[in-house]
């Protein structure tokens, strides 16, 4: 409902033909802040952060408040990121060890207008993961996903990578974040924390590679093209094969030809 209030408001902007504010800075702040940025978004570097919004999963038997889950500003200009944190996330207090959750962290990312960047890439690392996995998925929907972009679990891998190729300007970010304590094994979830941050580029420009491209090919074209040498003017014209003719000149008359009488070679 309130990303649906924020579009709507941007909407309105742009009906009215008001210029919109630039979008604050991002904070370390909750992510029911981050929520309630709506459709402006914040502003990480040269990134443009908007539409936040959290997922329960169906078969959570706990609930994480988003007011208890944080978000910080991590990264450079590079390679700007968040790092989400929860202290419900640690399911150390489980007696019985039968706590899970299954919830989707989501958001946009855009390259802001005025830069000439592109996202080429993103990284995923973890924290204090036990009985805990991170999947990312740079999908609408998390379901849309046939397999995670990235994923970290404390059984195979602490951090991942993913580049986008072409790179793009803007995509989807879904973050699944999966806490299961095991009664089993006798072991309780806890998922210390998790990053994802962007690996900005330069912006590809396929205007420019396509001129470069009609360049090189019509210089292949000149190379390739053969002349043909204009005749001299003291040239004759060429005969015809098998044939040849012999100019006979008058006085006071125009060039003609004939054809060459038979010699007779006996004497």
């Amino acid at each position: 409902m309130r990303s649906l209030f924020g579009a709507f408001l941007l909407f309105a902007f742009a009906a009215s033909g008001a210029t919109l504010p630039p979008p604050p800075g991002c904070p370390n702040a909750s992510l029911d802040t981050y929520m309630n940025l709506g459709a402006l978004g914040c502003q990480l570097g040269d990134l443009v952060l908007t539409q936040f919004s959290y997922l329960t999963g169906p078969d959570d038997n706990v609930l994480i408040p988003t007011t208890a889950i944080s978000v910080r500003v991590v990264g450079n200009r590079q390679r700007p990121g968040l790092l989400f944190e929860s202290g419900k996330w640690n399911f150390s207090d489980d007696g019985l060890l039968t706590r899970q959750i299954a919830d989707i962290i989501g958001f946009q990312v855009t390259v802001a207008s005025d830069a000439r960047l592109a996202i080429g890439g993103a990284l995923l690392t973890g924290f204090e993961l036990v009985q805990a996995t991170t999947k990312v998925c740079f999908q609408s929907a998390f379901e849309d996903c046939t397999g995670p972009d990235l994923s970290i679990n404390p059984f195979v891998l602490a951090d991942d990578s993913f580049s986008f190729d072409p790179p793009v300007n803007s995509t989807p970010v879904n973050a699944l974040v999966e806490i299961n304590s095991s009664a089993i094994i006798q072991t309780f979830g806890e998922l210390g924390n998790f990053t994802i941050q962007f690996v900005e580029v330069p912006e590809p420009r396929p205007a420019l590679a396509i001129a470069l491209a009609l360049m090189t090919l019509a210089g292949i074209g000149l190379r390739g093209r053969r002349r043909e040498p204009a005749p001299s003017s003291n040239q004759w014209p060429a005969r015809e094969p098998g044939k040849f003719r012999i100019g006979l000149f008058r006085r006071g008359s125009t060039c003609r030809t004939q054809s060459p009488k038979p010699v007779d070679t006996a004497y």
